[in-house]
């Protein structure tokens, strides 16, 4: 299986703060002639305070029963990284966003990037 934009898997994520968890994330870019995959981490926490540091860059999901997620979820623009595609394995593999939804993720993913804040 190759790894494609938009595409969910598990993966456990290492936070700033050194703390670490299982959770799913979509594939928002491929680079380095596919060497590198950029994900960005998804929660079930919902939305609570809009201009919230935690809160203001997640991005609800509205067709999150067709990326085979098992309840409303938010991709958090603000928490992404860069790794090796490898890591990236089929057995872990949950399923593909829709376009709808990768479109509002990636324009907030380039909003979070130019307003110059820290990722976490």
């Amino acid at each position: 299986m190759s790894v494609q934009i938009g595409d969910v898997f598990w993966h456990t994520v290492t936070y700033r703060s050194g703390e670490s968890e299982t959770r799913p994330v979509v594939i928002f870019d491929i680079c380095d002639d596919e060497v590198l995959a950029g994900f960005a981490t998804i929660t079930g926490s919902e939305i609570k305070d809009l201009d919230g540091t935690y809160d203001k860059w997640k991005v609800p999901l509205f067709q999150w029963k067709s990326a085979c997620l098992e309840k409303p979820s938010y991709v958090k623009a603000n928490c992404y990284a860069y790794i090796p595609i490898s890591a990236f394995e089929t057995k872990k593999y949950i399923g593909r966003m829709s376009q709808y939804d990768f479109s509002n993720v990636i324009r907030t993913i380039e909003e979070f990037v130019e307003s110059d804040e820290t990722p976490w």
